[in-house]
């Protein structure tokens, strides 16, 4: 027993003396060295024992950061550039953790760290008043005489495509020239430089949905309008902007009882009919402020819920009714009984049946 145990400590110490010791690097360089693509540049004093060093760089983010490459190399230096794969971004906060590690991969030190924050870039875009469906974004160029093109759109829009470049081309150009053919008498190129913003921007927009993942973008533009073959240049990388709007939470706890009182089948014209409906409302709050709108069944489904109908209907009335002030409106119901007839338009065939659901 005791024979054993000394030959366990000995082979346990020669594994140790082998291997060696390492200490934790000590890292001299940590900085962006070029801003398109983002370059990451990362360098460090030799450590004595050490054969090799592995690296891993994080976004820090909340709640928890996120990685964006993780490597080793025996060089005593490290350049990380932004990739479709691994992408860096402007305005941002990378962490770059660093180990030495031994000759026979015994023992690694412990990590050695160095914060870089990456540069704003020609156009510095920031977000204020994130709610579950409006956001105030901002866009700060740095040539105030530059044309940017400023959007926001759903993450998935934007991965749809390989590249910025293809992005571009095909979303944003799609965009225009679709504009374009609707009136050829103005070039696409044309609508382009009319919808690009110049100089410091703010917008508030209210299009969002709850709980949707969101790419604000911005990047330079030149026009040249003599040019029918490339009227358009892109003189910027595309600045990107992530975020994710809050889930929605109810601040009413007021609920409502519906019925239908009452439906009639009117012929208008031979062969068209619509249906005179009348509706009973109830709600449980005397006070409370509420909206009526339709839906046809068919129009519900898994990944289109009765709230995301209901969402759609307030942004529809925003951009397109004009609705400003929802406390204002008048036809935004208070009252401990609502009865009300209800025209649903819409041709009826005669012996068939389309289900809807009416939505406060």
């Amino acid at each position: 027993m005791c024979c054993l145990r000394c030959l366990f400590l000995a082979s346990c110490d020669d594994s140790s003396d082998e291997g060696g010791t390492v200490t934790t690097p000590k890292i001299i360089q940590s900085e962006e060295i070029l801003d398109n693509p983002i370059t990451l540049a990362f360098s460090w004093e030799a450590v004595e024992n050490a054969v090799e060093y592995t690296y891993q760089l994080e976004a820090v983010k909340e709640p928890e950061n996120e990685v964006i490459v993780t490597g080793k190399t025996k060089s005593l230096n490290v350049e990380i550039a932004s990739t479709k794969e691994a992408e860096l971004f402007y305005s941002s906060e990378y962490l770059f953790t660093l180990k030495a590690v031994s000759s026979d991969a015994s023992v690694v030190s412990e990590p050695a760290e160095a914060r870089v924050t990456t540069s704003s870039g020609p156009i510095a875009l920031s977000i204020e008043n994130l709610t579950y469906r409006s956001a105030l974004m901002k866009a700060v160029p740095e040539d105030k005489d530059m044309y940017y093109q400023l959007a926001q759109i759903p993450v998935e829009t934007y991965t749809a495509y390989d590249s910025d470049m293809e992005f571009i081309e095909g979303y944003d150009f799609g965009y225009y020239k679709k504009l374009g053919s609707s009136m050829p008498w103005i070039p696409w190129y044309g609508f382009m430089q009319e919808g690009s913003d110049k100089g410091d921007t703010e917008y508030e927009t209210r299009m969002l949905k709850p709980n949707q993942n969101y790419l604000m973008y911005a990047y330079g533009v030149e026009f040249d309008m003599q040019n029918d073959d490339d009227p358009v240049k892109i003189v910027t990388p595309m600045i990107k902007y992530f975020f994710t709007t809050p889930e929605w939470k109810a601040t009413s706890n007021g609920t409502f009882t519906l019925s239908v009182e009452n439906q009639e089948l009117v012929e208008v014209a031979e062969g068209d009919y619509i249906v005179n409906i009348k509706l009973k409302v109830t709600p449980s709050n005397a006070s409370e402020r509420y909206y009526i709108a339709f839906v046809e069944n068919s129009t519900l489904k898994d990944d289109y819920t009765m709230y995301d109908f209901a969402f759609d209907v307030i942004y529809s009335e925003e951009i397109y009714g004009g609705v400003e002030d929802w406390e204002q409106l008048k036809y935004c119901l208070r009252a401990r009984k609502c009865l009300l007839p209800w025209i649903m338009d819409g041709a009826f065939i005669q012996e068939q049946t389309i289900r809807y659901w009416y939505l406060v």
